[in-house]
């Protein structure tokens, strides 16, 4: 099967968005069309409208229906040092899927990242463990009971490269075993 792939970019959408709302708080917006080539027809496969600030910092993501209408949308809001504090999904009608809240520690990486859902209810919770280096070590996620649901270890070479990643279930059994080969 052929495949062919374009991506259109556009400053902005205007049944989706005001251009001019976007330009007085600075953000820039853009507009992307993802066709294929399927049985000798460009056909469209996906919409995305995206909303970035002045940093380049995504804002907001609404991913479109065939028809352009709204099949999701995600926001996000950034803390001073542009690290992704809170993260909130959405339905095609608006209705709230879940809320991550994300902590980082003192050196910048994630401490912990809560979700909850729709009326504010706990979800899950991920909290990341890091060695003396600062490189992760262990992923560890919970449910609202606090039972484990996944749990991600990491291991590194005296080089600090990453050599394996294994990852095990609720039970802690090993589901998945990712190995990494260097040459130096």
């Amino acid at each position: 099967m052929k495949t062919l792939i374009l991506i259109l970019y556009v400053v902005s959408l205007g049944n989706l968005c005001n251009a001019q709302t976007a330009v007085d708080r600075g953000a820039r917006t853009q507009y992307q069309e993802v066709y294929e080539l399927r049985n000798d027809t460009l056909q469209t496969t996906k919409r995305i409208y995206q909303e970035f600030d002045k940093k380049g910092n995504l804002l907001m993501e609404i991913l479109l229906n065939s028809d352009s209408t709204v099949k999701s949308k995600e926001t996000f809001i950034y803390n001073k040092k542009d690290e992704v504090v809170e993260n909130t999904k959405y339905d095609g009608s608006g209705t709230l899927i879940s809320r991550s809240i994300t902590d980082y520690n003192k050196f910048n990486d994630k401490k912990e990242i809560v979700v909850f859902g729709p009326e504010n209810i706990l979800m899950e919770k991920t909290l990341f463990t890091y060695d003396l280096f600062g490189r992760k070590t262990e992923e560890r996620t919970t449910n609202a009971t606090g039972s484990q649901v996944r749990r991600i270890t990491y291991v590194y070479d005296k080089k600090g490269s990453l050599t394996e990643r294994t990852t095990f279930n609720e039970s802690n059994t090993i589901i998945a075993i990712k190995k990494y080969v260097y040459t130096y």
